[in-house]
């Protein structure tokens, strides 16, 4: 989907056929009078070039490389990286005690941590959010409310009268105990992601997560077992699965956490990355 954020010839760029023919048109452009040799002509060819310069590098430079993901791993081959390729995920180093059992009156908290951009879907989470029935579950969202003030400001907007808290920023010490008060975390992004630590920090810490169909991600996925994915960018479909999990959260919500795991640490990843050498 369109993004209103986005300025300028950017705003058409939002499938992959106008994306290339925008691109094609601009390397063109740059053999004009008046853009050729300015700034914007060095940055035609710098881009124009880097595919190149890239799998040259690559393939002529390196005996093997590493993916943390499959879904990375795959981006890789198909522009034009010949040599071996190993998938090796991500370890986390994190306090994975068992989650606290929550009481028949406790309250479902779905969270969120991250930056608070478009291209994350906060907005997604926000709107979905708050169609749910009141008083059904609250929101916190971690993350800088500095990044871009319009956008903040129109999601607080949107919150406002329901239970979200836009709760900062925490240092990165504090993961396991905020996580720990989860049910859910969220990660709502409209882009790609590759294989997010905070997504392998919930699940490491029994935490089930929501994610868009996003294949980083998704790699990482047992639905109905450490959590569900919902349809990239769709607000419904991200609204459907809160639903349903926040209306019987004893049966299917708090049930997840008890399978939820991620057992993997960052020694595990150190073998397997030095076996390789």
């Amino acid at each position: 989907a369109r993004s209103p954020h986005a300025q300028g010839w950017m705003r058409k760029a939002t499938t992959p056929f106008a994306a290339k023919t925008i691109a094609t048109a601009a390397v063109a452009l740059h053999k004009f009078p008046g853009i050729k040799g300015g700034q914007m002509d060095m940055l035609i060819e710098d881009l124009a070039c880097r595919p190149d310069v890239l799998n040259s590098l690559y393939n002529n430079g390196y005996r093997a490389a590493i993916a943390p993901t499959k879904f990375l791993g795959d981006a890789y081959r198909a522009n034009g990286m010949k040599m071996p390729l190993h998938d090796i995920w991500f370890g986390v180093d994190i306090d994975r005690s068992p989650k606290s059992e929550r009481s028949g009156g406790h309250v479902p908290v779905i969270g969120f941590i991250g930056q608070i951009a478009p291209h994350k879907g906060t907005d997604l989470l926000v709107e979905a959010f708050c169609r749910l029935p009141r008083n059904s579950a609250q929101l916190r969202i971690y993350g800088p409310e500095d990044q871009d003030a319009i956008y903040m400001a129109n999601l607080k907007v949107l919150a406002k009268g329901y239970d979200v808290q836009f709760m900062g920023t925490f240092p990165k010490e504090s993961m396991a105990s905020i996580l720990q008060d989860f049910d859910l975390l969220v990660i709502p992004s409209r882009w790609y992601e590759n294989s997010p630590l905070v997504l392998l920090n919930a699940l490491a810490t029994h935490t089930p997560v929501l994610v868009s169909n996003v294949s980083g991600m998704t790699e990482f996925l047992q639905e109905g077992v450490n959590g569900r994915v919902f349809e990239r960018g769709s607000a419904e479909a991200l609204f459907t699965q809160l639903e349903g999990l926040v209306s019987y959260p004893e049966k299917n919500l708090y049930l997840l956490a008890k399978t939820t795991s991620f057992q993997r640490d960052t020694s595990n990843m150190a073998i397997e990355t030095f076996n390789l050498y």
